[in-house]
């Protein structure tokens, strides 16, 4: 029982406090629902049917301009299951900074799933599908950590390291990191990526101890512009080394390929084509699709190729509603297959309690407004007076009209 009326506890907690250091609430609403089918019967890539939804919801108390704390938890549903709910997971994050430069500790954001137009580049932190499939987003919506991101008009960076599973006497820890920076200047892009998953530990004997690590660079370029139309070329050298078992250094593999991504864009529609080449490709976390690991677990001789194109088309019937509807063929070692993908995602938020004016005059002009909260307003003969204690005395001269409130006016 308690344990169920603990986060509105919480949440009537920092109500309270909030109210009492004079600072607003926001309540924020996420979610995706989210329908991916994947036809693959080649030997890389198992076909599968993705239908559910997580929803995130959780109050922001800002402690400063440059402070907050998110409390409040989420969920992830898959449809048909015999669960209710799969997962559900506390949101506690604090965070420290400005959007240019902003250091996360706790609860990660959904990150590009929900904004992302295109099912090529949906990945958890906007990662090459090589490094990082796009399914994440859906099945792992939750992760824990440390992050540190930041963007402006003319760079975005990402570096984060988030725990999927501890280290105990059962079994070892599970960890990801990565860092994605990306630099843009006029037509150019400069973008650069690294990613780990680890297993590890040294508390279980159970398991060996592995590493799996990909990194990317590359240079993009939109060669082609006129009105809201673009085109734009991508290429990108990737390195991979997977080590199963550290134990045994000769079992390790070391790899790398190129990917090549031409994209056509205009408003709300996106096309894209993509070519990847590679030798020994192993990625932990990575599309299969893109590895030399075939389903079965053997390992593919020699050097293969992947293509791909596709077509998405977002709508925006709200807004702080999105839907976007891709469909995409995949060809690769002699097979042709299909996938298609419908998404639907909500980002709204609502501020609870305003803020209420500051005064810049300084410490006489602050202080005489704490005496003032102790003033009531009453009505005498239709004239707005004030009355302290428990007397109604009026006064000579009216009070002036209540200030104008800061967040008083225009939508969050």
């Amino acid at each position: 029982m308690w344990a169920r009326a603990a986060p509105a506890i919480v949440l009537l907690t920092l109500a309270s406090v909030a109210r009492a250091e004079d600072r607003p609430l926001e309540l924020r609403f996420q979610t995706l629902f989210f329908a991916d089918n994947t036809e693959f019967f080649g030997p890389f890539r198992t076909g599968e049917t993705l239908l559910g939804a997580w929803a995130r919801a959780f109050v922001t108390w800002p402690l400063s301009d440059h402070a907050g704390l998110d409390l409040g938890g989420t969920g992830r549903q898959q449809f048909g299951s015999e669960k209710a709910i799969e997962e559900a997971r506390p949101v506690l994050a604090l965070h420290i900074g400005s959007p240019a430069s902003l250091l996360v500790f706790g609860t990660r954001d959904p990150g590009r799933a929900t904004t992302a137009l295109g099912p090529d580049v949906q990945t958890p932190h906007g990662l090459l599908p090589p490094l990082q499939i796009e399914t994440l987003s859906f099945e792992r919506p939750w992760e824990a950590g440390l992050q540190w991101k930041g963007s402006t008009d003319s760079r975005t960076h990402d570096a984060w390291l988030s725990w999927q599973r501890i280290n105990t006497v059962a079994h070892r820890e599970r960890l990801n990191a990565g860092f994605l920076f990306e630099k843009r200047r006029n037509r150019t892009l400069g973008l650069a990526q690294a990613h780990v998953v680890h297993e590890g530990g040294q508390l279980s004997e159970f398991g060996a101890v592995s590493d799996s690590f990909a990194a990317a660079a590359g240079v993009g370029v939109d060669v082609w512009r006129r009105g809201e139309s673009r085109l734009s070329i991508f290429a990108a050298g990737v390195i991979s080394a997977y080590e199963p078992d550290r134990s045994r250094a000769g079992d390790g593999i070391r790899g790398g390929g190129a990917f090549l991504r031409a994209v056509y864009r205009r408003e709300r529609l996106r096309a894209h084509a993509l070519y990847w080449h590679a030798r020994d490709f192993v990625k932990v976390e990575g599309d299969p699709n893109y590895g030399v690991i075939r389903r079965d677990g053997s390992r593919f001789p020699a050097a293969r190729d992947y293509f791909e194109a596709g077509v998405a088309r977002e709508f925006r019937p709200a807004p702080s509603l999105r839907i976007e509807v891709s469909a995409r063929v995949h060809a690769y070692e002699g097979e042709a297959d299909y996938s298609y993908r419908v998404l639907a995602s909500v980002d709204a938020a609502r501020i609870l309690r305003p803020l209420t004016s500051q005064s810049p005059q300084g410490p006489a002009k602050s202080a005489a407004s704490d005496r003032s909260r102790t003033t009531r307003r009453v009505r005498i003969n239709g004239t707005t007076t004030a009355a302290e204690g428990p007397r109604c005395l009026p006064k000579p001269e009216p009070l002036p009209p209540p200030a104008r409130s800061v967040g008083s006016e225009g939508g969050h």
